[in-house]
């Protein structure tokens, strides 16, 4: 019986030890779809994308990694073909203090800035803004609507800052039939999480320089389902079993 019990102590033991690895491994995303709503040029919010389909976005998916945090935007509009500065992908703005006080700026397009220049997947801090009213004079998304119903003015690009790293940024087609995520981009922040930071944050993008399309996200991830290890424990246990019953088989037939 000893014997038994000394396996069945291995089995369990390593049971934990394999939770504990893929608690640390696992990935978990969140899909959050768009329902910002932004101010039509008559002073209305609406939160269909002003200027038609073409510049719809269905959502954002935020995947959690270890310590790197993926931001994947899918969208209506192949952006890296229009050569116009309202078919200009938008940067992102990012609290991480989940509120609307944006301290970090994600290029997703390469631009001038200021005096300098950025590419896509580079991150800053130290921000200066410019909005989509700068870019055509409260035409099209000048404002959107804030978490508490608020009038917040549209920042599509980053002015300046400092740089705090850059990261890898990927765009294509995405292969979906729906029109509004033909294309997808994404940047993949990885390490950034190393201390929890980025476990909630919220992030403003519009979409186009024109602003056309808000979206608002409060990302957390405490609030996402993470992949159950109950399996492997399971399996892990139920193999104790046999091994325990083969045992007490043979002790029998002994």
């Amino acid at each position: 019986m000893r014997i038994i019990h000394k396996i069945l102590g291995l089995l369990v033991g390593l049971a934990w030890a394999c939770s504990d690895a893929s608690a640390q491994l696992v990935s978990v995303s969140a899909d959050y779809y768009d329902h910002t709503r932004q101010k039509t040029p008559s002073g209305s919010f609406t939160n269909n994308a002003i200027g038609g389909s073409a510049y719809d976005t269905s959502h954002v998916q935020v995947t959690w990694s270890g310590a790197d945090v993926t931001l994947k935007f899918f969208t209506a509009s192949d952006f890296r073909s229009f050569p116009t500065y309202g078919q200009i992908l938008a940067d992102v703005f990012i609290d991480l203090d989940g509120g609307t006080d944006f301290s970090l700026g994600l290029a997703l397009s390469s631009h001038s800035m200021g005096q300098s220049s950025t590419q896509a997947g580079r991150l800053y801090d130290n921000l200066s803004f410019r909005s989509s009213d700068e870019f055509f004079s409260g035409s099209y998304g000048k404002y959107w609507e804030g978490p508490s119903g608020e009038s917040i003015v549209s920042e599509v690009r980053i002015g300046g800052g400092h740089l705090v790293d850059s990261f890898a940024f990927t765009a294509g087609n995405t292969g979906l039939s729906a029109s509004n995520q033909k294309f997808y981009y994404q940047v993949v922040l990885d390490g950034v999480n190393t201390d929890g930071d980025w476990d909630e944050f919220s992030f403003y993008w519009g979409s186009a320089t024109c602003g056309n399309d808000a979206v608002f996200v409060i990302a957390d991830l405490s609030s996402v389902p993470e992949p159950s290890t109950y399996g492997l424990l399971g399996s892990l246990a139920l193999a104790g079993m046999v091994v325990f019953r083969r045992r007490r088989a043979s002790l029998r037939r002994g």
